[in-house]
Order: structure tokens, then C-alpha cells, then sequence
């Protein structure tokens, strides 16, 4: 029997997918992301998405997707770059369909979370792992949320245990993970410690997130270390949630206190 997955994977690595046609997503049913060349972002397209031709698991819901969650990951996977079976992993929509174990949500209901797919404009994902929006909520704002927010939970919570009066550095804390990262901190209690790249970037750190300016150092500064070290009193911090590459996060281990987690 023909395996038509491998195939066309074999098709997309020589260029050779037959040739596209631009229509309206409305009306074509469940799609999908493909490539015509792995790797080569100009030559994306959507075609339809045989994974919803089997019928909606009893724990399943269907959700038709309004925001999907694009990160770097994504994108290192689009370029062929990270091997990873989906495209996307995160979004917001509505509920069209469930299954019948289903009881959190509904049909109808606004929902989001972490569902891995490929772009599309539908989604099949476990019941639990979606919840529902709050009536301030847009699809756009929570869309990016839930891969950010599990990140931080994950690094904190369960990899450095961090706790109340301790301090913690975030590195690059005004991108997405640095932003949940400082959220979660402060409802743990932590003392805040932060880099940011540049001068604008500081400024949201003051003003949007109540983080005092002498905790605040530049990112792309190979100084920065020495700097928290005499900022700590030469104790150094209880936890560094490290986005750095390099000698950037070679040097950032001088910054760990004595017993101190570093998590990368």
C-alpha cells in the first residue's frame, strides 16, 4: 500500500509538489501548511488536512481556529532547521465540535491552549488542554500565551524550585518567556533581577512591570555578570532562567550563587 505522507515528503525535498492555485480558505474544509520545498518559506502553501477525515475522539474537541502562536521554534522547524512532527503549537478559536467525554467546554465556546497542529484553520486537541476565554480576552492576546506560560511554570516550578525571598535573573526579559517569566516570579515572591537589549526595552521593564532600575542590566554586555554580582553584594542570584548563547551564557554562570540553579 502507497504511503502517501512518505511520498509526498519525498516530493516536497525534490521540489516537485504539483502546482498550486490561490482560492479563498473559506469553504475548503480542514487545511493545513505544506511546502512545495523543505525548507523554503516562498514556497508555503495550505492544502487539506487528512487527519480530519477519522472521526473526533471521545476526549477530543474540534476548535475552528481564529490566532495561532508563532515562535522561534516554528519557525526553525519551517526552515527545516528543528525535526519536529507539527508547525505550530499553540492558538485560540471556537469550539465547533466535542466529544462525547467532554464536559469543560462546548460547542460555541471561545477556547485557548496549547494544540499542536499545522496553521490550520482547524484544530483536534484533548478537551483539557484548552480552557476558555475571559470576556476581556482576544483571540490574538491569548494565542501566545500558553507555550510561554508552560515554559516558565516548567522552569521554575519544577527544574529550580524557585521560591519566596529568593532571587532570580531573566535574561532577555521583555521577549515572550521573559515577560511570563517575571509575571510567575513575582506571584512566587522572588526578588527580580532582568537584561533587556536595549534602552526602550529597560523603559517597559520600569514602567510595565514595576522592576527597579538598578535590577536592570544590558543584555549584550559581557560585563553584565560582574555587574549583578556587585548588585547581589557578591552573592550572586538563586536562580538565572538563561536565554543567552555562547560566551553570553558562559559568562553568566559567575552570576549563580553558591547552590544556585541555572536553568538554559
Amino acid at each position: 500500500m502507497p504511503d502517501t505522507a512518505l511520498n509526498e515528503r519525498f516530493l516536497q525535498q525534490r521540489g516537485s509538489v504539483k502546482d498550486t492555485e490561490l482560492v479563498p480558505l473559506q469553504g475548503q474544509g480542514p487545511l493545513g501548511i505544506g511546502f512545495d520545498q523543505a525548507g523554503l518559506l516562498s514556497s508555503l502553501y495550505f492544502k487539506q488536512d487528512s487527519a480530519f477525515d477519522t472521526p473526533l475522539k471521545a476526549e477530543e474537541i474540534e476548535v475552528e481556529v481564529r490566532a495561532v502562536g508563532l515562535n522561534t521554534k516554528d519557525l526553525a522547524v519551517a526552515l527545516g532547521r528543528f525535526d519536529w512532527n507539527n508547525h505550530s503549537t499553540e492558538c485560540s478559536g471556537v469550539v465547533s465540535k466535542v466529544g462525547s467525554q467532554v464536559s469543560n467546554v462546548k460547542v460555541g465556546d471561545a477556547v485557548f491552549g496549547a494544540a499542536p497542529g499545522n496553521f490550520g484553520n482547524y484544530v483536534r486537541v484533548r478537551g483539557r488542554s484548552m480552557q476558555e476565554l475571559e470576556a476581556t480576552d482576544t483571540f490574538e492576546q491569548v494565542a501566545s500565551m500558553p507555550v510561554v506560560f508552560m515554559t516558565a511554570i516548567y522552569a521554575f516550578n519544577h527544574l529550580a524550585h524557585l521560591k519566596q525571598g529568593e532571587t532570580v535573573l531573566i535574561q532577555s526579559a521583555t521577549g515572550g518567556l521573559g515577560m511570563a517569566a517575571i509575571r510567575l516570579a513575582k506571584h512566587i515572591g522572588a526578588e527580580i533581577y532582568a537584561t533587556a537589549g536595549n534602552t526602550e526595552k529597560m523603559k517597559v521593564l520600569i514602567k510595565e512591570f514595576g522592576i527597579a532600575e538598578d535590577h536592570i542590566f544590558n543584555s549584550r554586555e559581557l560585563s553584565t555578570p560582574s555587574k549583578i554580582l556587585a548588585a547581589t553584594g557578591g552573592n550572586g542570584v538563586d536562580v538565572i532562567l538563561c536565554s543567552a548563547a555562547g560566551e553570553a551564557m558562559h559568562e553568566s554562570w559567575r552570576a549563580v550563587a553558591p547552590m544556585g540553579r541555572f536553568v538554559e
